[in-house]
Parts: C-alpha cells; structure tokens; sequence
C-alpha cells in the first residue's frame, strides 16, 4: 500500500469516531473513481483509488438507499482494475433489499447498450445475477 494509501486508511478509520459520511457522499466519490476508471478504458487504476472504492463500498454495506443501486450495477459490471474484487463488495449491498436490486437490474437490462449481449460479459452476468435474485 502507497504512503497515500495508507494515509487514506488511517484518515477514514479516525474519523470513523467522529461523524459518517453520508451516503449521497459515498455515491460521489464512487462516481468520481469510476468515471476517471472509464475514460481510461484501461484495467488498472491507482492504489489509492482502490482503496478508497473498497472503503466507500464496505461503508455502504451497512446501509444504503436503493435510488443508488442503478449506479451500483454500472460499478459492478464495469469497474474491473485487475485484482480487485468490485463485486464481491457490491452484492452484500444490493442484497440489502433484493426486490429493489432486482428492479434495478430489470430496468438496467431495458436499457441495454447496444453493444451488450447476453452472449457476452458483464451483460451476461448482470442476467446471471438477476436470476439469483429472483431466486
């Protein structure tokens, strides 16, 4: 982990004492990190944008509107630095209200880019995913 990295850590876990970031706040930083990650059309991203997706995704694991679920199927189907785990810190938060997540991706799946198809990644996970949602 970078000195920034590392900063970044010891910044969120002290203020963790005082007051959480709301969560329009963490949507933000999210749109942020992915928007950069996207207009790169790269599979890396810096270590210090990984850590601060990964802390900003655990803190809404605990909670989270689902009006922000549409962004969070973006991230999860295309936020893919190499070795991190977007996923994995998504679905805990979309099973926070699986009707609402499957709503969310019934609607994603409407608008499908024109380029997506359900014979190839990430559309073909996100149907993969309703599915176990609707489970």
């Amino acid at each position: 982990m970078g000195l920034h990295g590392l900063l970044f850590l010891l910044t969120i876990t002290f203020s963790a004492f005082g007051q959480i970031e709301d969560q329009k706040t963490l949507i933000k930083k999210i749109d942020k990190i992915f928007d950069d990650y996207t207009k790169q059309k790269e599979n890396v991203d810096s270590e210090d944008n990984m850590v601060e997706m990964e802390l900003t995704l655990k803190s809404l694991q605990k909670k989270c509107d689902f009006k922000y679920f549409p962004k969070l199927i973006e991230v999860w189907m295309y936020y893919d630095p190499t070795d991190f785990p977007t996923r994995r810190f998504i679905l805990p938060i979309l099973l926070l209200d699986k009707s609402e997540a499957f709503k969310a991706i019934e609607n994603r799946i409407k608008k499908k880019k024109k380029w997506e198809t359900k014979d190839n990644s990430p559309f073909s996970d996100l149907l993969s995913l309703r599915d176990e949602l609707n489970k």
